[in-house]
């Protein structure tokens, strides 16, 4: 009985740990995209219940957070020229977000 309230506990403690990651992520994408890895990790927990939300999670929150026009590989040519901060921001989500949807 003890280890089946232990296996509860940790599966509520991890759903409860996909919330906190897919809220931050939703209030904030660009300033919270690696959250995108944490949640990736936790899809290849051991208990299925969890990998089950954690794939659930990914999936709103890819649906809610990739941006409505198309993302392309940069050239070389183009990542040689100095950027903006904003726009080095822009990027690295980009790229972040392509890789974790890979």
């Amino acid at each position: 009985v003890k280890e089946e309230l232990s296996a509860d506990e940790l599966f509520e403690k991890k759903k409860a740990q996909l919330a906190e990651l897919g809220m931050a992520m939703l209030e904030d994408p660009e300033s919270n995209i690696r959250s995108l890895n944490d949640l990736l990790i936790i899809c290849n927990d051991t208990d299925q219940r969890v990998v089950k939300l954690a794939i659930m999670s990914l999936l709103a929150v890819f649906r809610d957070i990739i941006p409505s026009y198309r993302i392309r590989q940069l050239t070389e040519k183009e990542l040689a020229v100095e950027v903006s901060k904003e726009v080095k921001k822009t990027r690295y989500y980009e790229y972040t977000l392509i890789r974790s949807y890979k």
